[in-house]
């Protein structure tokens, strides 16, 4: 029973601890003055139903409205404490803001009277973020056995790991660079591990990031 108390503590023990190495940090950025702006696109009347979408900030989204059939489109801006304020007729509508938009369309079916219908769209910028691990346990359990930041809307990036030595250990111009513990082959001691990182986001942002990791074994 003694024996089934201690696996029990250093179960439990491992496993927060597995937690804390989660602990992550963030990095700053700042706006790159050499930044194209791109245009995606959004089919709104594909099903006739409501849309709910996003872009990303610092860059256009067509709202596409054409139909074969159509004959009249009116866009509108939703605002919550005025009236809809009218922004065109064409059949597509170029945005670089965020918000709610609806699209008024009229348009008929062979063989039947005039017909319309309203679409709402509800536009939000699309998350950007670079996420460090503090540490990782390559141990091969399934939980951390790698070190590799999370991201989302990354464009490019670039990182580098080095040893306390300041020697490299992995160079990545990949999105998704991977570190796992060892070199050449050979497995790296526990330590503390030194990382680099350089990038852009989809949003224009440029960030540049480094700090040191811990490799717990």
């Amino acid at each position: 029973m003694r024996n089934l108390v201690y696996i029990f503590i250093i179960c439990t023990f491992f496993s927060c601890r597995k937690k804390e190495m989660m602990n992550l940090d963030y990095e700053e950025v700042k706006f790159s003055g050499n930044y194209q702006p791109t245009v995606s696109s959004i089919n709104v009347v594909e099903n006739f139903l409501p849309i709910n979408e996003c872009f990303y900030q610092n860059n256009f989204v067509d709202l596409i409205g054409y139909i074969p059939n159509g004959l009249k489109y009116s866009w509108y801006k939703i605002n919550e404490e005025s009236e809809n304020t009218f922004l065109s007729n064409d059949s597509i509508f170029r945005t670089s803001k965020r918000g709610n938009y609806q699209l008024k369309l009229e348009y008929y079916k062979e063989g039947e009277e005039e017909l319309d219908t309203t679409i709402n769209i509800s536009l939000t910028h699309c998350s950007t973020y670079i996420e460090i691990p503090s540490s990782f346990t390559p141990d091969n359990d399934g939980q951390f056995d790698k070190w590799s930041p999370i991201s989302s809307g990354v464009s490019s990036l670039y990182t580098r790991i080095l040893d306390s030595d300041g020697n490299i250990l992995l160079e990545s111009e990949t999105l998704e660079p991977s570190f796992s513990g060892s070199y050449s082959g050979v497995s790296l001691p526990s330590g503390t591990y030194h990382y680099y990182l350089s990038g852009s986001y989809k949003s224009g942002y440029i960030f540049e990031k480094e700090g040191s990791f811990e490799l717990v074994r």
